[in-house]
């Protein structure tokens, strides 16, 4: 039987956590982590009163189309390995898919131990990082833009820095609404926090960064000019004394690597976080447009039955229809790469994941404009 569990739960909870992936939560963080996981939905199964299988639903809202949307964010994901292979995570994230269409989170996201695992339950990945290694060597600067670059401490972060954080956030789909305790205990942690200004003291980019074993690692960078980009990237090659290379995070489609003098470096993509919708009903209200086109979608998910429905997207918006014809035919993971900007309906097509005709492919497409997807956050 599946459990929510409480605050008398916690010292289980964690202790399987300690066990499944391998860490130890030292005593004087205990308290700190009681009161952080007090935030979570945790499901669990006990098997004669141990604690055997646990799964954590955080409350979370994200940037989809410009608006913001709840989403249930699924970690800390654990069996005992002689409880493994009976079922019981499949258990759990049906059960926490249910509670989290009760709670009004119309999408999903996680970090996967294994992707496949969690394509069966209707994820995608949606967000890949692009991983450039510089040597030292090649820190070389760029022309000079103007404006001025301020390292400030975490505390001392104004409601401006918030207010850019979004307005750029909002731009892509899945970027995360982040409160000032999330940015200040999660996004920002134990990295510095560097700004750029331009000559009106107005921001147009930041970083987020660590110097540590003579290596310069930026974990964010977000820019909103080429000044910015240029000026920022400066600022990490005055390192060049201190570091034996950089280490920069990037969203895929970052030209930053093209602007420097030698392009020819280590450049990793990643993987890395999946997407999920939770309502499709739901997030369609919230993130399309009425459109001149009249299209019928056919949506399938075995796991969440009430997204097994037939929806009418058009100039009045959206409605469920039955009995008539679908133009196009795709499950809820498909569905959930289209609208998150993963793939388009034409990918989708090519990859067999969509059956429609060749007009009604590209009605989809015109029907549903996604913004590019991105996640720079961690949970």
């Amino acid at each position: 039987m599946i459990q929510l569990l409480d605050r008398s739960d916690l010292d289980d909870v964690i202790s399987l956590g300690e066990y499944a992936f391998q860490y130890k939560v030292k005593p004087e963080d205990r308290e700190k982590r009681y009161k952080q996981y007090e935030m979570h939905d945790i499901f669990g199964i006990r098997v004669e009163n141990q604690l055997v299988a646990k799964l954590h639903v955080i409350p979370l809202k994200v940037w989809v189309q410009g608006q913001v949307v709840s989403l249930g964010g699924v970690a800390s994901v654990a069996t005992y390995p002689e409880y493994r292979r009976h079922g019981l995570v499949r258990q759990l994230i049906c059960h926490a898919l249910e509670k989290m269409k009760e709670k009004g989170q119309v999408v999903s996201m996680l970090h996967p131990f294994q992707i496949d695992f969690y394509r069966k339950f209707g994820w995608e990945v949606f967000s890949q990082y692009k991983k450039i290694t510089i040597p030292k060597a090649d820190l070389n600067r760029m022309n000079h833009t103007g404006g001025s670059i301020k390292r400030i401490s975490k505390e001392n972060l104004n409601q401006d820095f918030f207010n850019y954080y979004n307005s750029r956030a909002q731009l892509y789909n899945g970027m995360l609404v982040r409160d000032q305790d999330w940015w200040l205990e999660r996004s920002i942690g134990d990295l510095s926090v560097a700004v750029y200004y331009n000559e009106h003291f107005t921001i147009e980019g930041y970083v987020l960064y660590k110097v540590e074993n003579k290596v310069i690692k930026v974990d964010e960078m977000i820019c909103s000019s080429p000044s910015a980009k240029k000026g920022l990237w400066n600022f990490i090659c005055q390192h060049d004394s201190m570091v034996t290379e950089a280490v920069i995070m990037l969203q895929e489609e970052d030209p930053l690597p093209l602007m420097l003098q030698n392009p020819k470096i280590k450049t990793e993509i990643h993987p890395y976080f999946m997407v999920r919708i939770v309502d499709v009903f739901t997030f369609l209200q919230v993130s399309f447009s009425s459109n001149t086109n009249t299209l019928i979608l056919r949506v399938k998910d075995d796991i969440v039955e009430s997204n097994n429905i037939a929806i009418k997207l058009g100039e009045e918006g959206i409605e469920l229809v039955e009995g008539e014809e679908a133009h196009v035919e795709l499950d809820i993971k498909g569905l959930s790469a289209l609208c998150f900007g993963v793939l388009t309906a034409q990918q989708l097509y090519d990859m067999g994941e969509l059956i429609g005709s060749s007009k009604a492919i590209n009605m989809l497409q015109q029907t549903i404009h996604a913004n590019s997807p991105h996640f720079t956050d961690f949970f």
